[in-house]
């Protein structure tokens, strides 16, 4: 699941700065920091998860109306389980590039390709002894989506968005806390988000609210049978100048019968 979220968050940044570089050559560079709550409620495998995430995307337009964005972004999270006294450090690291284009009518297409190297440390007490184990998953994420910008006659914008995103997982051969082989596997789930987003335009700040849902061909979270969910979302950006903008977010996610999540960030946008 955090790959996901991550994943969303890669793409959002990077739209928003594509979005705003469009009208000249310029360079833009975004930056963005989050910090999460989450917590799991499966009988017997209950957990609360904490942490934070940071994301650096630069772009400019590169060929024929195309805007490239080069994306690094790195997360750290902490988990425990009850049933076990199990603690999990959860460290990711996402390299990868986007691309957008207007194509008229109000209508942006966007795709992305990322790879994320994540690293779980975990400890647990088994037969009442303390143990540990280490895992590593790599991570290939790709997606492509449309923007539709709807004409308002107010102050404001309305924007309705279609996403498709597959996510290939390969989880390297370990041995667990019990000191069991655990051979390599791998793990594929593609799923579809559709929203949308209105915003409105009021003496330099710029207030918004979204609505997203996501429905998969897999289970969100293991062990569960959640293939759909929603995400609520609200901030505000403000312009320090013409060439730099800030802005602060609150999202929520919700529909799942095991788990929830929220999470504030902060973004910044500076063009060059």
């Amino acid at each position: 699941m955090g790959l996901t979220n991550k994943k969303m968050l890669l793409t959002l940044l990077s739209l928003c700065a594509s979005t705003y570089l469009s009208a000249d050559d310029s360079m833009v560079l975004s930056i963005g920091a989050t910090s999460n709550h989450a917590s799991y409620s499966y009988p017997g495998a209950e957990s609360k998860t904490k942490g934070y995430g940071t994301i650096a995307t630069l772009s400019k337009p590169v060929y024929n109306g195309w805007i490239g964005t080069g994306i690094i972004g790195y997360s750290s999270n902490n988990t425990d389980i009850d049933a076990n006294s199990r603690h999990s450090d959860v460290d990711v690291t996402t390299l990868g590039l986007a691309a957008s284009k207007y194509i008229g009518h109000g209508r942006n297409v966007s795709f992305s390709a990322l790879y994320g190297k994540t690293a779980i440390d975990s400890s647990e007490i088994v037969s009442g002894n303390p143990a540990s184990d280490s895992i590593d998953v790599n991570s290939w994420i790709f997606s492509g989506g449309l923007t539709q910008a709807i004409p308002q006659t107010f102050e404001g914008a309305m924007a309705l968005s279609a996403m498709v995103t597959t996510i290939n997982n390969k989880t390297q051969s370990y041995t667990n806390a019990s000191g069991t082989a655990v051979g390599r596997s791998t793990y594929d789930i593609s799923y579809l988000t559709v929203g949308a987003k209105q915003t409105w335009n009021t003496q330099g700040y710029t207030p918004y609210v979204s609505l997203q849902y996501n429905v998969s061909n897999e289970a969100f979270t293991t062990q569960t049978g959640d293939k759909t969910y929603f995400r609520w979302g609200t901030g505000v950006n403000k312009d320090l100048s013409k060439d730099m903008i800030v802005g602060l977010s609150f999202s929520k996610i919700f529909g799942k019968d095991y788990s929830s999540g929220d999470s504030l960030g902060f973004n910044l946008i500076k063009k060059f």
